[in-house]
């Protein structure tokens, strides 16, 4: 089935700009497809990935346009409009990097630099946004408490969101729109005849310059909680939550069972807020000290 969608999105462009039109209508507005926004995120990561990038981006503009004049004349509602900048768009800037430069690395940092300075320009704008996240979460609690229902995002505090609140938005997209480009760029190594996707993956590295740079923006951000500080050491621990994912990848592959050291990673990473800082932390260390340089060159394979 992923190869003949595969080769349904790299044949001719009307039924692609077709098909992509009427996935964002029906995932932004049929309520039990919402979870569609993931598909045509990755659907515009793989165009970027299997088409000319010129082709791509100008099918991925066309898509977003027509379904944003198709959404303004169902909803009268101009902010819906605006949604393919974010689903269609980001994918493409964090594939088309990944397309030009064939790193990974590259096109995920470069895409959480890009957030991070997108939420800074947005945080001068005098529209108080950040306390506007603060406030709709708060509302969106109180509404939760009053139906006796969980609360949305109950570890995030509302006094870090009213200070970094856009960078904590931004940076929770782009994770989302990277895994997106990731699980694209896995369907197009899937497609070759050759797989490439996994030892791409587990090579992947900021470089020893980025790595230090990290660790001195976190432990200034630590010392010193400027709201500019905290936004970036915000950003830059999401950012490398992936080399140190790979990281320890790279360091299961030298073991008889690979799985007893991933299992518990990933499910400490999703259960516990802690465990994402300590992740992206020890990673850049251990990366910079080239600890896992020390691993032997002809590991297991998985």
């Amino acid at each position: 089935m992923l190869a003949s969608l595969g080769r349904f999105l790299q044949g001719p462009p009307a039924p692609v700009l077709t098909a992509l039109t009427l996935m964002q209508l029906l995932a932004m507005h049929v309520p039990m497809l919402l979870f569609g926004i993931l598909l045509v995120s990755i659907a515009a990561a793989f165009l970027a990935l299997a088409r000319p990038l010129r082709e791509a981006a100008l099918l991925l503009a066309l898509s977003g346009a027509a379904y944003a004049l198709l959404a303004y004349l169902l909803t009268q509602d101009p902010a819906a409009a605006l949604a393919p900048l974010a689903y269609l768009g980001a994918p493409l800037l964090l594939a088309g990097i990944l397309r030009q430069s064939q790193s990974l690395a590259l096109a995920i940092l470069g895409g959480f630099a890009f957030g991070w300075l997108s939420a800074v320009v947005l945080g001068w704008l005098p529209a108080g946004i950040d306390a506007s996240w603060g406030m709709q979460l708060e509302q969106a609690r109180e509404a939760a408490r009053a139906a006796g229902q969980p609360e949305p995002f109950p570890q995030v505090p509302v006094a870090l969101l009213d200070r970094i609140g856009t960078e904590l938005v931004m940076a929770s997209m782009l994770l989302l729109f990277a895994l997106m480009t990731l699980l694209a760029r896995a369907w197009q190594s899937a497609l070759q005849d050759e797989p490439f996707f996994g030892t791409e993956f587990r090579a992947m590295r900021y470089g020893r310059a980025a790595d230090a740079a990290f660790l001195a923006i976190a432990a200034l951000a630590w010392l010193l909680p400027e709201t500019l500080m905290l936004g970036l050491a915000l950003t830059l621990v999401i950012a490398f939550l992936f080399p140190a994912s790979a990281l320890m990848h790279r360091m299961a592959r030298c073991l008889r069972y690979p799985m007893m050291v991933l299992a518990p990673y990933y499910v400490l990473l999703l259960t516990l807020q802690e465990m994402a800082p300590i992740a992206a932390t020890l990673g850049a260390a251990a990366d910079l000290l080239g600890l896992d340089r020390r691993l032997p060159h002809n590991p297991r394979p998985t």
